[in-house]
């Protein structure tokens, strides 16, 4: 698994960043929280969505 995949769509992109801007200044397990630390804050978005622009993954059938 990638972290950063807000949408669980399988690939970290821009629709990710969107979820973390909505939810950013928020406390709260919630999706834009990609370290689940209980906030979500500028550390998830430099620190783990933008490394991991273009990542993906998949579940196998």
């Amino acid at each position: 698994m990638i972290s950063a995949d807000a949408n669980a769509d399988g690939d970290v992109n821009s629709g990710d960043k969107t979820i973390w801007t909505n939810q950013a200044g928020t406390k709260g397990y919630k999706s834009g929280d990609f370290n689940m630390n209980g906030q979500v804050s500028n550390t998830d978005k430099n620190e783990l969505w933008l490394p991991n622009i273009g990542e993906g993954s998949q579940v196998p059938d």
